[in-house]
């Protein structure tokens, strides 16, 4: 009898230790799977930090853009526009853009970081308050800025886009003097990276790469329409041709005609 009653709590508390034990496993092994599922999601939709670029980035949000149309929104905040940076700042990364280029585009580099001095050199080949202009400007900037003695490695989209590089004319015209050539050659650049971007993005559905073309066409809108503004204003674009419009803009329109 005292056997037993000694065997069985012992038995009791083995098994219960058991139990206990198998079941932090799973919740570990849960917990594990869910972070590590939720980072990729992470990594693929929302903000992720990109340890060798040292830049946060974002790549396109299955969300509907909740904003009213016309709304003045900081570009850091609109996921085309975010989408847009990462595009065109790999895009420089993977052809490998020659520093004289990018002087030449945004102008040399300087240690002044003033809003001033920035939309100063943001003139020379972008829209100001552009929405498109603006992550474009930045990803060069960011670029610009960039450690080189570190090995920066980016994780190709595609092997076919491995070391293309720019072609000859382009290069061309992103080392022209004047901001027609160089705006022209933008924009064709811009299409190629932006293209690779959305191209990559398969796990979008139908309505959800809609909703992208239409809110990446109104953004260039805004951009024209503020294109329009400062050519009255501002001496600097008063020789910008509304006909040729803003690179950056449209690159992104060229990138979206044939995503599906």
């Amino acid at each position: 009898m005292n056997r037993e009653v000694f065997v069985k709590p012992k038995t009791v508390v083995s098994i219960g230790v058991v139990t206990i034990v198998a079941l932090v496993a799973v919740v570990a092994s849960g917990v594990e799977r869910f972070t590590s599922e939720s980072l990729v999601q992470s990594a693929k939709w929302g903000f992720r930090k990109d340890v060798a670029l040292n830049v946060e980035v974002t790549q396109p949000s299955s969300a509907i853009f909740q904003e009213e149309a016309g709304e003045d929104i900081d570009w850091k905040t609109d996921p085309v526009c975010r989408a847009i940076f990462d595009a065109v700042l790999a895009g420089l990364h993977r052809d490998k853009v020659s520093d004289e280029i990018v002087a030449n585009v945004i102008g040399k580099k300087s240690k002044k970081k003033d809003a001033k001095t920035l939309r100063e050199r943001m003139k020379r080949s972008f829209v100001l308050d552009c929405p498109l202009c603006e992550p474009t400007f930045e990803a060069f900037l960011t670029y610009q800025m960039r450690d080189k003695s570190r090995d920066t490695k980016i994780k190709l989209t595609s092997e076919k886009n491995s070391g293309r590089g720019i072609k000859k004319e382009l290069r061309t015209g992103l080392l022209s003097e004047t901001s027609g050539g160089r705006v022209v050659a933008i924009a064709e650049v811009a299409k190629g990276w932006i293209s690779v971007k959305l191209e990559s993005q398969n796990q979008l559905k139908p309505e959800e790469i809609q909703a992208w073309k239409e809110r990446i066409h109104m953004r260039a809108a805004e951009g024209k329409d503020k294109l329009m503004e400062l050519k009255k204003t501002d001496e600097n674009y008063k020789i910008w041709s509304l006909y040729t419009g803003c690179g950056a803009c449209n690159g992104a329109m060229w990138a979206v005609e044939g995503w599906e």
